[in-house]
């Protein structure tokens, strides 16, 4: 029955089984033609994280057994010892096993080289073996970025980030041979985690060559000239993630609207009308440049450290359009001002879906309802919504529940005034009238509510609450803080035996 299988069918199955080498090793075994058609997915990316480091040794004497003449007297002439790897190699390879690879990742490539280096100098002495580490080590790295770019036609992932600061040597060996372009050219989703500064070389090396990048994730403090470039070069970006690495020298002062490099990022930054997901994650985004992204489906910023954001670095956000926007996710570990985000939802909420605003401070509280208004009369679409919220807004929750008629999630905070210390005890705010506008509007499509922070909740509005989802007959999700509210084992058990509760609590957001 195994033999039937077409070839078209064999290789649906292994792009399936295309994560899971414990299952393509297997399948190798079964026969020739399954064999011929698992091998390229099993070498496509031989790199796995946990891999043990026999696996990784292993790997890098197969790719060294196949190097060039050439590369292996470099490596003979600057004293490494090659023997052993020569006398299992004295049969050709059955398969070019490099010319299957399609996902590079310099950091997994460095780790078992140097891997595969501690164990084959492993009888030198300490002094010996740090004296000649670092120029062998960049001398063999140097040899395997020629190999892959002269036998690999085509990458599609390449991960830059290099965990020893390779990267004048990734740049050198992607300017100086000439298949390199080739191989780089069908590049789609590239990746480069930075703790110094790269994109001097780098950034423009890969403009010139990679032009099909979809997804460009790159760590780095903030936007930069060279990141612009890199931008722009691309025919069809759909995805950008801007973040800024745990190694990264941290800035709280973000920089000035008038500072040069802001004015030089936003004059030359062409738009970008196929990217549909923009995320910027603990680093500084400046707002002046959101407009170039008209087609974004995502808008996702997580600000903290040196994400900072004044009020009038805040307001450019009103000069985006965004009107295909779907999911507007914001999240700070400083201060919001609630009047701009209201503002800008009602320019660009039509066809939002989901929305997240979160902050440790809300700078003008009392907007709070007025944010509440510019969902309820825009987003019609609204499934999702977790943000602030006080305990007065009654009326304008009441609109949301009413014209946002597909919600499913509510994750509600309370918008605190400030405190001068987080270790003050913060004033009680009460959920009741809130949850008694839940229990009249009753609306069928919610499917989850979580309560954020420490409200107070009365036993007989809860009960109420649940009587109303049972005369509804569809079950709530319901999660809080166990010091929200004092509930009786009693009502947990008979909602739950009626499939009409499922009660969670959490220490922790």
């Amino acid at each position: 029955m195994i033999t039937e299988l077409n070839i078209d069918c064999l290789i649906k199955i292994f792009e399936i089984l295309e994560n899971d080498h414990k299952s393509l090793h297997s399948c190798i075994l079964v026969n020739k033609l399954w064999c011929q058609c698992a091998i390229p997915k099993l070498w496509k990316n031989p790199w796995r994280n946990g891999e043990k480091i026999s696996s990784q040794v292993s790997l890098i004497k197969t790719y060294i057994s196949a190097f060039p003449k050439e590369s292996k007297e470099i490596l003979l002439e600057n004293g490494f010892e090659l023997s052993s790897i020569e006398s299992n190699s004295n049969k050709p390879h059955i398969f070019n096993y490099i010319s299957l690879l399609r996902n590079l990742q310099i950091y997994h490539l460095e780790s078992s080289i140097r891997y595969w280096f501690i164990e084959t100098f492993n009888n030198k002495s300490i002094s010996e073996y740090n004296k000649l580490s670092e120029y062998k080590l960049k001398l063999l790295i140097k040899e395997f970025f020629k190999f892959i770019f002269t036998q690999s036609p085509n990458l599609y992932t390449l991960n830059a980030t290099s965990t020893y600061g390779n990267y004048d040597l990734l740049t050198d060996t992607i300017e100086n041979i000439p298949q390199a372009k080739k191989c780089l050219s069908m590049i789609t989703k590239f990746q480069c985690y930075k703790t110094i500064s790269i994109e001097v070389k780098l950034y423009p090396a890969i403009s010139k060559i990679c032009q099909n990048i979809k997804r460009l994730h790159v760590g780095q403090v903030e936007i930069s000239k060279d990141l612009i470039l890199l931008i722009n070069s691309q025919k069809d970006l759909k995805e950008i993630i801007i973040e800024k690495h745990f190694g990264m020298k941290l800035n709280n002062n973000p920089p000035s609207l008038n500072s040069k490099e802001n004015e030089i990022c936003s004059l030359n930054l062409k738009k970008s009308p196929s990217t549909t997901y923009l995320e910027f994650k603990a680093t500084y985004f400046t707002m002046q440049l959101l407009p170039k992204f008209e087609n974004l489906r995502e808008l996702k910023v997580k600000a903290n450290g040196s994400g900072i954001y004044s009020r009038e670095q805040l307001e450019p956000l009103l000069n985006a359009s965004l009107k295909k926007l779907e999911i507007f996710y914001w999240k700070c570990k400083h201060s919001i001002y609630l009047e701009i985000f209201s503002k800008f939802l009602l320019l660009n909420g039509q066809n939002l879906n989901k929305i997240t605003i979160g902050a440790r401070l809300f700078i003008d509280i009392n907007n709070s309802g007025l944010l509440l208004n510019s969902i309820a009369i825009t987003c019609f679409n609204l499934q999702y919504y977790e943000g602030p919220i006080m305990e007065d807004n009654i009326f304008e929750f009441r609109k949301l529940l009413e014209f946002c008629k597909n919600l499913k999630t509510l994750r509600l905070c309370p918008t605190r005034e400030y405190r001068e210390s987080l270790w003050d005890v913060p004033k009680q705010i009460y959920f009741d009238d809130l949850l008694d506008v839940i229990t009249f509007v009753s609306p069928t499509s919610l499917k989850e509510l979580r309560l954020v922070d420490t409200w107070t909740i009365s036993l007989e509005p809860f009960k109420n609450f649940l009587f109303s989802r049972k005369k509804l007959e569809i079950p709530i999700e319901f999660c809080c803080n166990p010091s929200i509210i004092v509930l009786t084992e009693e009502i947990c058990i008979e909602y739950q035996n009626n499939n009409i509760l499922k009660f969670i609590k959490f220490n922790k957001e």
